[in-house]
């Protein structure tokens, strides 16, 4: 039989653990600092340049890009968080990778999605994959100047036609569960005669934009009865939940993510 640990191992052990978890605080809040003071550098910057009097619209503003290192550094360090139902019994699952491939790094969310609901388990209803990014502390990113998200993204071939994303703000808010929801690929899309709408590249990636006016309020999953538009946007974070009901595999890839400005053109989305 084997003995049981001393005192002075267990108190070790002990101390292992808290120092282990404190070092991954520390690193968690040093990028968390680190992206206050980058996204804030970066806007005070655009708004800086920016001539009112001449140009029409704010040039966009980089929240997230897999090509940066300091975005991956922030994946390796587990910023980016998951959930699936499989946490509470279901039998959805997804996992989430960084990837190169030819001249784009990108972060790859592939999984199946479950509706089955199992048995002796937590669960009441299931099929949900989510991802949440790295915060913005501080009260979040000071959005005002943009009004709209541009993500290029890329769905697996056999996903371009059934599949509908989530993307979720949560923005500065007396509320705790409030988000904002917008959904995306978009079934269809407005177009200026002078200004075609967004085309697939030679390797699938396509930009969606998503006008904030569009997003709709919600409160743990459920949309709220009272509307409030998002006019003030300060992001703390951004997430993607694919729960639309379709059994099977699922496959999404997220080179960048941006805020932008639309200003005439945002009745076009």
């Amino acid at each position: 039989k084997p003995s049981a640990p001393s005192s002075s191992k267990q108190n070790l052990f002990v101390v292992m653990g808290v120092a282990d978890r404190l070092a991954r605080n520390s690193a968690t809040s040093a990028a968390a600092l680190r992206r206050y003071l980058a996204i804030k550098k970066n806007a005070a910057s655009i708004r800086m340049d920016f001539d009112y009097m001449i140009k029409d619209t704010v040039p966009p503003l980089t929240l997230f890009d897999f090509g940066r290192d300091e975005d991956v550094s922030d994946f390796e360090n587990k910023e980016w968080r998951e959930g699936n139902d499989s946490d509470i019994g279901g039998m959805s699952n997804a996992n989430i990778e960084v990837i190169s491939e030819k001249d784009t790094r990108f972060l790859r969310w592939k999984g199946v999605l479950s509706n089955n609901v199992p048995a002796n388990t937590r669960a009441v209803r299931s099929g949900y994959c989510a991802i949440q990014s790295p915060i913005f502390p501080f009260g979040g990113a000071d959005l005002n100047e943009w009004d709209a998200i541009r993500i290029k993204y890329r769905l697996e071939k056999s996903n371009e036609e059934s599949r509908r994303c989530v993307v979720n703000l949560k923005v500065q808010s007396f509320f705790p569960d409030d988000l904002y929801s917008g959904y995306f690929p978009q079934k269809t899309i407005k177009t200026h005669p002078l200004k075609p709408g967004p085309e697939k590249d030679a390797d699938g990636w396509k930009d969606v934009i998503l006008p904030f006016e569009k997003f709709m309020l919600s409160s743990r999953g459920r949309m709220k009865e009272v509307q409030m538009s998002l006019d003030s946007v300060k992001l703390e974070h951004m997430g993607f939940t694919m729960a639309d009901g379709i059994d099977g595999d699922f496959q999404l890839d997220i080179a960048n993510i941006e805020a932008i400005c639309l200003g005439d053109d945002q009745d076009l989305w």
